[in-house]
């Protein structure tokens, strides 16, 4: 954290976009290899629990033909006849032709199923006929059942409990037997008569499973098929018998184990388990394929997003290191600066920047130049009131000597221009009252009719309640020379000018209207100096919403409007 503390921001960008991609990238590594791990497992169980319904389907089919086989023995008179006629006489064999008989009747089964290892029929009598397939291995357990009796046997107590029905054993139960073989009893009931006859019991070799199973073409080497019974009876294995204890013990704690994956289908006729378990190390080769490919994926991605992240990183600082120059630039003393910068948000503040730079380099010279104005003007305004006195006191002389002569309008004359003098000087001051601008109206005024034999009237109605009010000086006067000089002065005989005030809120308004001969194109007011003056002063000292409205009609005269804030 101190190392990014102290970091530049194209290297903060950088790890930054380095480690929150390289993150990323990592946690969907995890999670596509967590998926595609599970994924593999669950279309491991679909497939193969589909091989095992087709699989206990062919079962089925097997089974059901030897239990048609077994069945034949119920529609066979003869068989019939010598199970049902038998007597209890101390042996455990049939003999003379009813076993000639029987060993007719097993040989046929036999041969319609090479699967059947040995069959055997018992009457209610002790008796028992035992037929072996000698391709299958021979079996004598005749001395067995001279000291029990079957009836007493488990599985004779289950399949009369069956009422005819055939049960189903994962293993031989008949001592003596092969145990690589499972069996079938059949409690026999005349179908005639429903009387009990006997029991049979079948025995098949394992190798049906072997031929029914159907195997995946792709399995894998830890391939391993096992059919159990609910008690945990191993039917059938395809592997040595150390390696089934291990998986059936191993299938009945799945929940604790993660070695073995298993699939499993039950078989509708027997009820027993058909599984298929493989090792998950070899099913995860498939995984780990997906996990190599995808370090691989990564490495080049990084080195990937090491390069894009540096060129991203150096672009998006660019437009910081350019106008961390420009401001250099500035600092050294460059006053106008023509960099250009892009769109974006530092581009747009690298513009700012400059446009603020290059205004305030205007907005410097304008003020210089302003100050100049200013100095210039004050200068000229010293220049002006250069002994004013000497001035009053030259008009004083030329009032007494007109009044020692007795010329009294030469006197009056002088009198009003030494007025005008003083008004207009104001003492120096920018701002004057109501009052004083009409007075030294009213002063030039009586000038104009000395010099035009009283041509003008000025009629003013200023309420006195804004006598008082401040305005800039020489704004209402220029207004009335403009209507003397353009409208009243080009107009036959006698003219008036009205002149009135009023207050409206937080604005003074005057107008000033002649019924001189008018302006054809009031525009052309514009263009004089003293209009233009006052405009741009009212603009300059009270702001653009006040100002000087024109209207003129060509023969009717000319009314000014002017507008000014209470002060």
């Amino acid at each position: 954290m101190q190392w990014i503390r102290q970091a530049s921001l194209q290297n903060r960008i950088f790890f930054s976009m380095v480690s929150l991609t390289l993150a990323l990238i990592l946690v969907l590594t995890a999670v596509v290899y967590s998926v595609s791990d599970e994924t593999i497992e669950r279309i491991y169980v679909t497939s193969n629990a589909h091989s095992l319904r087709v699989s206990s389907q062919i079962v089925d089919q097997q089974l059901q033909q030897l239990i048609e086989i077994g069945r034949t023995v119920l529609i066979d008179d003869e068989v019939k006849a010598a199970l049902l006629n038998g007597k209890e006489d101390g042996k455990i064999q049939f003999e003379g032709e009813t076993r000639k008989v029987l060993a007719a009747v097993t040989e046929k089964m036999s041969t319609q199923n090479a699967l059947i290892a040995s069959i055997a029929l018992m009457d209610l009598h002790g008796h028992t006929y035992f037929a072996n397939n000698l391709s299958l291995g021979t079996y004598d357990y005749y001395s067995y059942w001279q000291e029990h009796s079957w009836q007493d046997e488990f599985w004779a107590q289950e399949a009369v409990r069956a009422k005819g029905k055939e049960v189903f054993y994962g293993y031989a139960v008949l001592p003596g037997t092969n145990e690589k073989q499972f069996c079938f009893v059949k409690y026999l009931i005349n179908p005639s008569d429903s009387r009990p006859m006997g029991f049979m019991v079948i025995h098949v070799s394992r190798q049906l499973f072997k031929k029914s199973i159907m195997k995946d073409a792709a399995s894998f080497q830890s391939s391993r098929y096992l059919v159990l019974e609910d008690d945990g009876t191993v039917v059938y294995f395809d592997g040595n018998e150390e390696q089934s204890g291990i998986l059936k013990e191993t299938y009945f704690q799945e929940g604790m184990s993660h070695e073995w994956l298993f699939a499993e289908w039950t078989n509708s006729l027997t009820g027993w388990k058909m599984i298929h378990a493989v090792n998950r190390r070899e099913l995860g080769q498939d995984s780990r394929q997906i996990a190599a490919i995808l370090i691989t994926v990564i490495l080049v991605m990084t080195v990937l997003i090491f390069i894009i992240a540096r060129v991203i990183a150096a672009r998006i600082t660019r437009p910081l290191r350019k106008l961390e120059q420009v401001i250099e630039s500035v600092k050294e003393g460059e006053r106008h600066v023509t960099e250009q910068f892009d769109d974006s948000e530092v581009g747009l503040i690298g513009q700012k920047f400059c446009e603020m730079v290059n205004n305030n380099l205007e907005l410097r010279e304008h003020l210089l130049t302003a100050r100049l104005n200013e100095r210039e003007a004050e200068l000229l305004l010293l220049q002006s009131q250069i002994n004013p006195h000497f001035l009053y006191n030259t008009l004083d002389s030329l009032y007494c000597m007109a009044i020692i002569d007795g010329n009294d309008r030469i006197a009056e004359m002088t009198l009003a221009l030494s007025d005008t003098f003083k008004l207009s000087l104001n003492d120096g001051r920018k701002e004057t009252t109501v009052a004083e601008a009409m007075m030294k109206i009213e002063k030039y005024m009586k000038i104009q009719n000395m010099r035009y034999h009283d041509r003008f009237q000025l009629l003013a109605d200023i309420p006195p309640e804004i006598m008082e009010k401040k305005i800039i000086t020489f704004i209402l006067q220029p207004f009335v020379e403009n209507a003397i000089y353009h409208g009243l002065e080009p107009k036959l005989g006698k003219g008036t000018i009205r002149m009135t005030g009023r207050q409206e809120g937080s604005r003074l308004i005057f107008q000033i209207s002649d019924d001189g001969v008018g302006i054809r194109d009031p525009e052309k007011m514009e263009q004089g100096y003293g209009i233009r003056n006052v405009r741009e002063r009212i603009s300059l000292t009270y702001g653009p919403e006040y100002g000087v409205t024109v209207v003129s009609r060509e023969g009717e005269g000319t009314c000014v409007t002017i507008e000014l804030p209470v002060e």
